[in-house]
């Protein structure tokens, strides 16, 4: 199981609150390298060289160039200026950044000290996420809210610190006979209204449930299917340590040759989109999307047995999300 995990998020769990997306322009524009000045403050500092500039949509602007030491940085703005992610290939984040967009009270969080190596951060407004390393060397990722929380934490299959778990998991969760099934816990998210953990079974197969916050379960999960919906945002395994803009997880090969399919869902006067099987009430998977923190959902359409879509994650990432009949995240990656 790897660190993408915190969805449904995570920041980390189906989320709770969007990021603002990148609305169309046109197709992303790459333009002449801009002089240190004209670059965003965080970044006048970095001495950049080789400095590619791309318009995204909506106006967010992408930065990628080399820092002093070989260093390759990613940086993403939205189209105030202000940072939503900064990544540094095989490096890590510079103090300065880090003072710059990380709030005070995130760094003087005792959970903000597990990180003894920042590779990336995320920010979404009201939630901020940092990927990097522990003290042991193992992969990890936290959660903050800007009150300097920690909400989500996942690790690449070891397990969470017992402590932190309680920390995160109300007792009523912790007492739940679904929980008692984890023989290893490797994410943690803590919603307002509910929390999600996953992890393995004692014969290391991959188990996922949520819950709300007074230990009735939402949603259970066993083995690899619907694992991306239960990720935590802004951590990309696929593109060499992360996942969007490469992938989250893998495209998913559904889709059949049905006329229906080729014509895309057809509604009905409840907002219903009809299937080979069922109906799925599509008011209610915008809600659910919504409140997992995906925002500007685009048209639904049909694919496979559940259904396709088009959306902004919660690291303002573009994404598709494929969805199961059921209306629940199988996998989300890049568009």
């Amino acid at each position: 199981m790897t660190l993408s995990k915190l969805a449904s998020s995570a920041a980390l769990i189906a989320l709770v609150a969007g990021a603002p997306m990148l609305t169309m322009v046109s197709a992303a524009q790459a333009q002449d390298a801009p002089a240190a000045e004209q670059m965003p403050d965080v970044l006048q500092g970095l001495d950049l060289q080789n400095v590619e500039t791309e318009t995204a949509r909506g106006g967010h602007m992408r930065y990628e160039g080399e820092m002093a030491d070989g260093t390759e940085i990613e940086a993403l703005f939205d189209r105030d200026g202000t940072l939503m992610m900064f990544e540094a290939d095989d490096g890590v984040v510079p103090a300065t950044v880090l003072d710059a967009a990380v709030p005070a009270e995130i760094r003087n969080a005792e959970a903000f000290d597990l990180l003894t190596r920042i590779e990336e951060l995320h920010s979404r407004g009201d939630m901020l996420g940092l990927k990097g390393e522990d003290k042991d060397g193992e992969e990890l990722h936290l959660m903050f809210d800007l009150t300097g929380k920690l909400t989500g934490i996942a690790t690449d299959d070891t397990a969470v610190p017992q402590d932190i778990v309680a920390t995160l998991l109300p007792q009523t969760v912790r007492d739940s006979d679904i929980a008692a099934q984890f023989a290893v816990i490797d994410h943690v998210m803590s919603g307002s209204d509910r929390v999600m953990i996953g992890g393995e079974d004692a014969d290391g197969e991959d188990l996922r449930a949520q819950f709300d916050m007074d230990g009735n379960l939402l949603r259970f999960g066993r083995g690899d299917d619907d694992r991306g919906d239960h990720r935590m945002h802004g951590d990309r395994m696929g593109r060499g340590g992360h996942g969007g803009p490469g992938e989250h997880r893998g495209p998913g090969k559904h889709g059949g040759k049905h006329d229906d399919h080729a014509r895309g869902p057809r509604h009905d006067d409840r907002g219903m989109m009809k299937g080979d099987e069922a109906l799925m009430d599509m008011d209610a998977v915008t809600t659910s999307l919504t409140e997992a923190g995906y925002t500007d959902l685009g048209k639904f359409r049909r694919k496979g047995p559940g259904a396709a879509v088009s959306a902004t994650n919660p690291d303002g990432e573009e994404v598709m999300l494929q969805l199961s009949p059921e209306g629940e995240v199988m996998r989300e990656t890049a568009r």
